[in-house]
């Protein structure tokens, strides 16, 4: 049996828990679906979706064949929707041939975030493609309906006919089809989530004066999986016992529709043949063609993997069976076909169209006349073939003919189409299509890049087939190659089939060619990516965020499966395999020296399932091969770190020489995924600090001192502390502050701060930076967050800012997926840098806008706030009691897709902070749920894991009612801001005196006398601190800018001081 036991409820589940949005990226099903178990969300309010919708990414142009052009006799070309496939990682339309399903490509990726689209079921009507679509939430285990409509397979848009939202149906469907014979769609849904045993049929009336509901028509005492039409007769496959499905098997029904319409409530079948000998599972999909009558079935089950193949509806027998590639789900099956009168021939088989030797503009065709009707029956009688190129009519032949050749035929693409006909009209028609004349080269086959040091070798070979497919001198070809990333051309009028390159920088190198004659430029080839080039020295510094960064990594599938490691929304990721993973990302060569220690650091994360856990080690070798690198550094087993965790690892080598260090992933199969980013090497020196994380205001007032924090680690093996922290203008690299560092021992890190105070009004993008003298790797002492702050007039209110921007999640503040949300956070005095008896007046969110939260505005919240000694929800939430309703109101957040708002929701009543901790209460009220979730700014703070908790569920929260099992802890905060009067933090906002300062030569006269004075730069560097003091030396100072700070009882005054 196969191990499919992590569901999209886990995906749903990890947000739940840890809050964090795997919507910007998408996600693939980690398991196997069945869309009738998908809980139907209930929304607030009726979707009106767009006449049009555009869904997913780009389409891959794709005209219909209608069965006809290039497809082999008696076979079919199908179109259907991919729940689950680890070929693409991701929902989609397919597309494939009936006799080679491993032909399968991925026409339109749908995504698999939530809020994307997707399609539970589909058919063909006419040359439309029909099928219902829903969204998707929760990680794919909640769903939203959105309609009935068709969509546009050379376009890739989805045409709305019936938005089922509106009209009230919000049941999805397993599957449906059309049948020509009644012209009308007919589709199976579920009795109840319980009820294994029985089905509903359902009829659809799409006609341009039909509902376009779904009609209930009755009851089959069957769990169908699938269903299809033909020739008034549908079609159904379902567990002889669904309740025993490990004890069974699947059985094809078939059901009278013209008995349908009887008025009975049970519909009656007729089970065909014995069995299929397994037992089947999840959402699967079968469909007739209607020009052949053949019907196929992609179908599964809990021991037998997938399956394509013909199902006989005489005999119930699966033949011509077929694995599924990348175990793919499909539902939604859709084949083009062709109906013509029932006594009307069938095809002409065994069509050929060849062109002329050597770029002669002929076409001979050949082809075998049909014996049978349009039904499959002896055909009566034949009148004749008619030939058509490029839809006109070019010959009628009325004796039997099975052959034809044209001459003279323009150079260019054509299609011959091969129709039959009698006295009851037209047949059915076969097409070819091909090129005539003298055609362009084709791409080169088996190109190949191999390198070695810095020299790098292509072979390929010559094309053998055009790139239209038809004839072309093989004599005149020439080759051109350009080298990438940097596309440049490297050779132009080539006529080897080797070419070699010397490099002096070392990249991911791949190189284009294109073969090209007097006819023109031919289809291009691209090779593999090799990282090639000199050795880089250390330190080497790679962030992975960028596929050029990535591919300078060299990437080594171990035990050849084709599984390895790719790249992924700028992070390297290695992702579920069924087998037991192998597979190195090693650095390229680096020069080392001997008996000189080596650091090396990194983020990992894993997948957010407690029951998967990865397993990686890191190791160096002298070359980028699995014999060479077995020199373990570190090794990590049982890893489950669903958020980016830092690790480190020291290493030396034997001899001055080049190496690589790779990350070598050796998981349990049947995992989930690993991903790497931020990865340096460097000299294990004494001197090495680094700025790991910036945090402060993004509003400040000017002339008021604001602190800002910086998260300094000691990176080196000696204590350091003589050096200084600065705040600069990135935009000018102009010092804003300064103060002197703390004292750090090694491997410790202490968050250190400095103090700002803003002269002029504006917007800074502002960063740490650590200046230390000797330091060996300077590249990480700045920040690598950047601070976008505005400077407000002195007198508007204060805001202080808890936690940094960068990450989104669901779960807090506010979670409107479900009926109700509450979620309570604490606040640690030492982030608040709030005083006693400071005024809270308001409290500000921040959020990144999302396409499904377009409608989502007035959202009814309550927030609550208490002073609190406790620093940790142990316990579960906090009493009640203990909590002031400061804000009951409505937020939006309908702001644009990817862009960045923030929410401010401003108290009618003051409340008063008492220096301690507080805690925050963020409260969703009973209501209707919503249809999408906004993207909240979070941080992550793995040194309290306790200091946030939510409750979500579709019941109100009841203190000493609700089970307490049911608050969940939840390790991310909201980033925060709040807006304070009155109060001070450290030397701010205390109530200010006037003070005017006069230069005398050497010294500056105050107009007052002072308790405390201190002279200090724009930066923060303090010149001068006295007491009880009416003037201050200048002596020695240069001109410029000063500011004067003075303390007179518990007023305060800042003042500029220009020195000439």
């Amino acid at each position: 049996m196969k191990k499919w036991v992590l569901s999209t409820v886990v995906i749903w589940l990890m947000s739940f828990v840890y809050g964090v949005a795997q919507t910007q990226q998408s996600v693939m099903p980690r398991d196997k679906q069945n869309v009738m178990n998908l809980k139907r969300m209930d929304t607030a309010t009726k979707k009106e979706y767009p006449k049009f919708i555009n869904l997913g990414k780009d389409f891959i142009l794709k005209s219909i064949q209608k069965n006809i052009t290039n497809i082999p006799d008696d076979q079919a070309e199908v179109f259907a929707f991919t729940v689950f496939n680890l070929n693409y990682r991701t929902r989609g339309v397919v597309n494939f041939v009936t006799n080679d399903i491993s032909s399968m490509r991925m026409l339109k990726d749908y995504g698999g975030s939530d809020g994307d689209y997707a399609m539970c079921a589909g058919t063909m009507v006419g040359d439309e493609y029909w099928g219902y679509l829903y969204r998707i939430y929760g990680g794919g285990s909640m769903y939203v309906s959105v309609g009935l409509g068709k969509l546009d397979l050379e376009t890739g848009l989805f045409e709305l006919m019936f938005n089922y939202n509106e009209l009230g149906f919000e049941t999805l469907l397993a599957d449906m089809t059309y049948d020509p014979y009644t012209d009308k769609i007919y589709a199976i849904g579920r009795v109840s989530d319980e009820d294994l045993s029985s089905s509903i049929i359902y009829e659809i009336d799409i006609k341009e004066d039909g509902t376009g509901f779904p009609e209930y028509k009755g009851l089959v005492d069957k769990y169908l999986f699938t269903l299809s039409a033909d020739n008034g007769y549908l079609y159904g496959i379902a567990n002889q016992d669904n309740l025993d499905p490990e004890n069974t098997t699947a059985c094809l029904y078939k059901m009278d529709i013209s008995k349908i319409d009887a008025g009975k409530e049970e519909i009656e079948y007729e089970k065909i043949g014995s069995g299929f000998g397994k037992a089947i599972s999840y959402s699967q999909t079968m469909e007739f063609d209607h020009t052949t009558h053949k019907l196929w079935w992609a179908g599964e089950g809990f021991y037998s993997g997938e399956w394509f193949g013909e199902v006989d509806i005489n005999t119930g027998r699966l033949i011509n069976e077929q694995s599924i590639p990348g175990q793919a789900q499909l539902v939604a099956m859709a084949i083009p076909y062709q109906k013509v009168a029932d006594n009307a021939p069938s095809f002409a088989r065994n069509l050929k169209v060849i062109s002329g030797e050597q770029g002669i503009q002929t076409a001979n065709l050949t082809w075998s006349n049909p014996t049978k009707n349009y039904q499959l029956q002896p055909l009566s009688e034949l009148q004749g073939v008619k030939i058509y190129r490029d839809g006109e009519l070019k010959a009628t032949l009325t004796n039997g003919e099975t052959s034809w050749e044209e001459k003279n035929i323009p150079s260019g693409i054509h299609t011959y189409r091969v129709q039959t006909y009698n006295q009851a009209g037209d047949g059915l028609y076969k097409e070819r299509t091909l090129f005539i004349g003298r055609d362009i080269p084709g791409r080169v086959k088996d190109l190949s890049l191999t390198a070695e040091g810095c020299k790098g070798t292509l072979t390929w070979k010559a094309p053998t087939v055009g790139k239209n497919g038809g004839w072309f001198d093989a004599a005149t070809i020439t080759y051109t190659i350009v080298r990438m990333p940097d596309n440049k051309t490297m050779k132009t009028g080539l006529k080897e089939t080797t070419f070699e390159d010397t490099v002096d920088k070392l990249e991911g190198y791949y190189y284009i060619v294109t073969a090209s004659n007097p006819e023109g430029d031919g289809e291009q080839a691209v090779s593999n990516i090799v990282s090639y080039g000199p050795a880089l020295d250390v330190p080497f510094v790679s962030s992975l965020s960028t596929v050029e960064d990535f591919n300078r990594w060299q990437n080594v599938d171990a035990n050849h499966d084709g599984n390895k490691w790719t790249y992924s929304s700028q992070t390297a990721l290695y992702e579920y395999n069924g087998n037991a993973a192998n597979d190195y990302l090693a650095t390229p060569p680096l020069n080392m020296k001997k008996n000189t220690e080596y650091r090396i650091d990194y983020e990992y994360q894993t997948g957010g399932d407690k029951n998967y856990f990865e397993k990686f080690e890191v190791v160096w070798g002298k070359s980028a091969t699995p014999e060479s690198m077995t020199n373990q550094i570190s090794l990590y087993e049982n890893l489950f770190n669903p958020m980016m965790t830092r690790g480190r690892s020291v290493m030396t080598v034997p001899d001055d020489d080049s190496y690589v260090v790779a990350f070598h992933c050796i998981s349990d199969p049947e995992q989930w995924m690993l991903k790497l980013k931020n990865i340096s090497i460097r000299e294990y020196s004494n001197i090495d600090l680094s700025v790991i994380e910036l945090t402060g205001n993004e509003l400040v007032n000017q002339n008021k001192p604001f602190i800002y924090k910086m998260r300094v680690v000691n990176e080196g093996k000696a204590k350091q502390e003589n050096f200084k922290l600065q705040l600069i203008d990135s935009d000018t690299n102009g010092v804003l502050a300064e103060a002197q560092g703390t004292a750090i021992e090694p491997g410790d890190t202490i968050q250190m701060e400095v103090t700002w105070i803003p002269l002029e009004k504006g917007t800074f993008n502002v960063q740490g930076v650590i200046d230390l003298n000797g330091d060996t790797f300077p590249l990480d002492n700045v920040s690598s967050q950047k601070i976008a702050v505005t400077v407000q007039d002195e007198n508007a209110d204060m805001w202080t800012s808890i936690g940094k921007k960068g990450e989104q999640g669901f779960a807090s503040p506010f979670y409107v997926l479900y009926k109700y949300s509450q979620t309570q956070t604490i606040y640690y005095k030492d982030e608040l840098n709030i005083k006693d008896k400071s005024k809270l007046v308001g409290i500000g969110y921040s959020y990144v806008g999302s396409s499904e939260c377009e409608n989502m505005v007035d959202i009814p919240v309550q927030i609550y706030i208490q002073n609190t000694d406790a620093d940790a929800l142990e316990n579960g939430f906090l009493p009640d009691a203990g909590f002031t309703l400061v804000y009951e109101g409505t937020i939006d957040v309908n702001g644009e897709e990817n862009e960045q708002f923030d929410i401010d929701c401003m108290f009618d009543q003051a409340f008063e902070y008492t220096g301690k901790n507080i805690c925050v209460k963020a409260v969703r009220p009973l209501q209707p749920l919503a249809e999408g979730n906004p993207y909240w700014e979070i941080f992550e703070d793995p040194d309290h894991p306790l200091r946030a908790r939510n409750y979500r569920r579709d019941q109100a929260y009841e203190e000493g009612v609700t089970d307490p099992g049911k608050v969940g802890v939840c390790d991310v905060i909201p980033y925060t801001r709040l807006a304070y009067r009155d109060g001070e933090t450290g030397i701010q906002h205390q109530t200010s005196f006037k003070l005017h300062a006069i230069q005398q030569g050497d010294k500056v006269s105050l107009s007052n006398l002072c308790d405390e004075v201190k002279l200090l730069n724009v930066a923060g560097v303090e010149y001068y601190h006295g007491n009880n003091v009416t003037e201050i030396p200048v002596s020695g100072l240069q001109n410029g800018i000063y500011l004067i700070s003075a303390r007179y009882g518990d007023t305060h005054a800042v003042i500029k001081l220009v020195i000439k």
